[in-house]
Order: C-alpha cells, then sequence, then structure tokens
C-alpha cells in the first residue's frame, strides 16, 4: 500500500511481523525546551516545573508488530545499539501498560531506528513510548479516548503526555498540566542540537541546583549568550544550566561556539546534555552544523514541527482477518 516513496522509507526496518500480525510505524520527534524553570518541590521530591516545550524534526523511527496470543509479551530491538533492549525501556513499558489496561494479550515487536541520542535531554526514549501507544492504539479494534491515552502516558514517564499533544506546549507541574502554546520561534527558524557525547544524570543535576539553592550566588543565572531581538528573549532560559555546567563544563563551551556562528541564542534543553541554538533560516542552520561536525561535535540541524507525524499502516496478514 502507499507510493514507491512510503515502501523505500520503510525498508530501514527488518521484517519483525508474523503469520496473522499487524503492523504500523510512525517518526517520534526529539523535543527541545525553549525554558525551564523550577517553581517548587512536591512532598515526595518531585520539582515542579514550568517550561516551554517545542517537537523538533529530529526523530527516532518505531516500527510496531502485533499479533494475538493468549499470553503477552513485548520484544524490542534497536538500531544501532546503545539504547536498553529490556523492560527498563520506555518503549516496552508503554506497550505492556497499554495491554494491561486494555485487557489484552498480544506479542508485541517493536523496533527502533535511533537517531534521538539517548539521555541528552531530548526526550528521545519518552517520544518512543509516545509512538508505541499511538501506534498500539491505532492497530486496535477498540481504542482509547486521547484523553485516556495521555493519562496512561503519564504513568509511563513524565514527558510521555508532552509527545501526544502534537505541537508547542507549556508544561507544567511533573508534566500532567499540558497546555497548547503557540511557538515564539518565527516561521523558517533554524536550530541546530549538539551533544556532547557524554551523559547527565537528571537526579545528579537536581541534587546539584539544590545545592545551589542554600548559597548566595545567583541561582542557575549563567548568562544567555544571546543577542535575540523581540519577545524570545523571554523564553529563552532554563534553571538548571547553572548545576548541568558544574558537572560539565564543556556545555558552556558548546554555548559560545554556537553564538559565534551566528546563533541568535543557545541554551541547554532539559536537564542536559544537549544544546541547541537557533538561527533566523534554516540554511544558516545548516551550515553551524556542518561548522561543527566539522570540529568533531556531534550536531544536526532542524525544525519545529506542528503536528505529530502521521502513522503509517502495514497490515501483514495471511488473509484472515486480524483477531487483536
Amino acid at each position: 500500500m502507499g507510493s514507491s516513496r512510503t515502501r523505500k522509507k520503510l525498508d530501514v526496518f527488518s521484517p519483525i511481523a508474523r503469520s496473522g500480525a499487524r503492523s504500523a510505524s510512525v517518526a517520534a520527534p526529539a523535543k527541545l525546551n525553549l525554558s525551564l524553570r523550577v517553581i517548587g518541590r512536591r512532598a515526595d521530591g518531585y520539582h515542579l516545573l514550568d517550561s516551554l516545550v517545542v517537537p523538533i524534526a529530529l526523530v527516532d523511527h518505531v516500527r510496531l508488530s502485533i499479533s494475538s496470543h493468549p499470553t503477552s509479551r513485548v520484544s524490542i530491538r534497536c538500531r544501532p545499539g546503545g539504547a536498553p533492549e529490556g523492560p527498563e525501556n520506555l518503549a516496552v513499558r508503554a506497550a505492556l501498560l497499554y495491554l494491561s489496561r486494555t485487557v489484552r494479550s498480544a506479542w508485541v515487536d517493536i523496533e527502533l531506528i535511533k537517531q534521538v541520542p539517548a539521555g541528552a535531554g531530548l526526550g528521545g526514549g519518552s517520544s518512543d513510548a509516545a509512538a508505541t501507544l499511538r501506534l498500539l492504539n491505532t492497530l486496535s479494534p477498540i481504542p482509547v479516548s486521547t484523553s485516556e491515552l495521555a493519562a496512561w502516558a503519564l504513568e509511563v514517564g513524565a514527558d510521555v503526555p508532552f509527545f501526544l499533544c502534537g505541537g508547542s506546549a507549556r508544561m507544567r507541574g511533573i508534566g500532567e498540566d499540558i497546555q497548547p502554546l503557540p511557538s515564539p520561534l518565527e516561521p523558517g527558524a533554524g536550530l541546530v542540537v549538539v551533544f556532547p557525547g557524554s551523559l547527565l544524570e537528571t537526579r545528579h543535576v537536581y541534587a546539584i541546583y539544590d545545592d545551589l539553592l542554600t548559597t548566595e550566588a545567583p541561582v542557575s543565572k549563567d548568562d544567555r549568550l544571546t543577542v535575540f531581538r523581540g519577545p524570545l528573549l523571554q523564553w529563552l532560559e532554563n534553571d538548571l544550566e547553572a548545576a548541568a555546567f558544574q558537572i560539565l563544563p564543556v556545555l558552556k563551551v558548546l554555548k559560545r561556539q554556537l553564538c559565534a556562528l551566528g546563533a541568535r541564542g543557545a541554551l541547554m534543553t532539559g536537564s542536559g546534555s544537549a544544546v541547541f541554538g537557533v538561527w533566523d533560516g534554516v540554511e544558516q542552520a545548516s551550515a553551524a552544523a556542518r561548522a561543527m561536525r566539522t570540529a568533531g561535535v556531534w550536531a544536526r540541524a532542524t525544525q519545529i514541527l506542528d503536528r505529530l507525524p502521521a502513522i503509517q499502516t502495514h497490515d501483514e496478514d495471511d488473509g484472515r482477518s486480524p483477531s487483536w
């Protein structure tokens, strides 16, 4: 089904479907925090956030195959290696939760083509989980509502519900309060995401942040390294930067390099360790990304997405009606 272009695109996946199975695939976008403010802390220790989050065209590719079976099983394969291939993978957790909540048993095979660096604050694992929920709901004979799917998504991870909303949003609390919000970036703006190759443990970043609160020094107010014009200046701020820079000083260097290449502004995303810069156009961003790669840094030019990637379904049954 579909055009030859679509078929060629799907050839990156290995054949994972069995006889009688149904399968579908979708792109799973990364995210950037254009702002991140820590506004409080719950009694259980979770920090409360207020953040402007945008999905970007840096994506993983997720393909899922499902077939009816008396027992439930979820398997996953990731290419290239590096991402977990067991129950610690959020996509696996999402699939198991969906089967449990819909009281259905099935064999589910997931294949991830990873392009979003893991542990970089880009939300790759959460996006893969959201994509898994979307795929299962599309293939289900009795899909659940979007609101119910979002509630389940929050049980998988705090960032997962965002990847179901399909555009820029203000995300508050621990991820449960999501309000669609137009991006302050101008149409056509180009982005460059850089990743130093070193990971930051989220708990460690927050621990340093909490320690900074007890000092007299300004908390997470590193200079913004920006010459932004207009309203975006009020957004480009991340309260976790000062803590992350103590752990991984190269992040501040990367910000300066992006601005030296012409970025109108640069910021760390999430709790790190990826950093991004903003340009007026895609061509300028692409040139900057090439320059960063020439210097030996992982870098990708990208743009903001304004809608959820479309799901492609691929029925691969043997002529029988799917029973799942």
